[in-house]
């Protein structure tokens, strides 16, 4: 026979049982709270983040859209990373608002390493960042002297106007070397004649253009290699250059439109020799205001030079020798300029 202790009361057997099932449900409902917790967390904190990447995406959105706007370009189209100008075709400051026209890359239609022609692309930019691609292979552009036009000729001999906006007044094909009259009335270029291919026609012939109009004036008759016709300062003189003429390359000058040219470097000469006079290797030519100098480069071999042609009141040039280097530029307008030596280094000369 069993006892009960006196001071405990006695024990429902099932009364443990009941007591183990109390636990086990309050520890379900704790690990229910905390999972139900920590899911709403979690989603609060995805919530957050995909509102940020969400916003970091808009903002990086905007930003492309206005880069894009920037460049040029329709909203929505791809463009490449910015890139870095690796020389100036022309500036020019119009009512203390500078523009430029430069070039960012090679065309790469053309194989690097060959004698091929190879152009650069074509930039029109401001101080304040805005661009806009003109062409992808150009290899000569120039500014109107009142900055609101450009005029430059392609890689494929297309010689093309326009304004800052890309509207194009003159689309010529078979065009070289353009270059503005002074007061921005007509730019005088190299033209292929009639039934001569584009590219390496064998002659070309002085013409002139009316951007207004697109009106084609031809001033010599396509039978020589007449090319790189420049406008003086006062607009009645055009100079070029041309072999075909006397045998071998020298400055003829356009004295009045009807008239035959006129011979002005290396008359008389048969021969390349130390008296001969030589001819603009490239486009970096200058004029001083006051049209007495001429001023070019030349590079044959190890010879880079940068020559001058000192004009008199008569239209008569004396040329000369100026500095070792090419790519002249005025430091200080018709007294003294700066050019590059082959090993990279830049020089000063002054006019004599």
């Amino acid at each position: 026979m069993s006892t009960t202790h006196p001071n405990k009361p006695p024990q429902n057997p099932n009364s443990k049982k009941t007591w183990i099932g109390i636990v086990v449900v309050a520890l379900f409902i704790l690990a229910l709270w905390l999972l139900s917790d920590r899911s709403a967390n979690k989603t609060a904190n995805a919530d957050s983040n995909a509102q940020a990447r969400s916003a970091d995406s808009e903002a990086a959105r905007q930003a492309s859209l206005k880069k894009t706007q920037i460049a040029g370009k329709h909203l929505g189209e791809e463009w490449p990373p910015q890139l870095k100008v690796i020389f100036t075709y022309d500036s020019v400051t119009v009512n203390g608002k500078t523009r430029s026209l430069v070039a960012k890359q090679r065309d790469s239609k053309f194989i690097p390493n060959t004698d091929s022609p190879s152009g650069f692309d074509l930039w029109v930019t401001d101080e304040n960042g805005h661009e806009r691609l003109v062409d992808s292979s150009v290899y000569r552009a120039k500014f109107s002297p009142d900055g609101t036009k450009i005029a430059y000729g392609t890689s494929d001999a297309t010689l093309r106007v326009e304004d800052l906006q890309g509207n194009r007044s003159v689309d010529i094909n078979g065009a070289y070397d353009p270059n503005w009259k002074p007061d921005g009335s007509a730019v005088v270029f190299a033209k292929v004649p009639p039934g001569r291919p584009n590219m390496m026609p064998g002659v070309l012939q002085v013409a002139v253009v009316d951007p207004a109009t697109s009106k084609v004036t031809t001033l010599t008759d396509g039978t020589f290699d007449d090319v790189m016709p420049v406008y003086d300062p006062t607009g009645k003189n055009i100079l070029f250059v041309s072999g075909g003429r006397s045998g071998l390359a020298s400055f003829w000058v356009i004295r009045n439109p009807g008239e035959p040219p006129v011979q002005i470097t290396n008359l008389g000469q048969e021969s390349v020799d130390e008296n001969f006079v030589p001819t603009p290797y490239s486009p970096h030519t200058l004029w001083s205001k006051n049209g007495q100098w001429f001023i070019y480069d030349f590079k044959q071999g190890d010879r880079e030079q940068t020559w001058g042609l000192k004009f008199d009141g008569s239209g008569n040039a004396k040329p000369v020798k100026l500095a070792d280097g090419t790519q002249p530029q005025w430091k200080i307008e018709g007294q003294s300029f700066v050019c590059q030596t082959a090993d990279g280094k830049m020089v000063e000369a002054t006019l004599p």
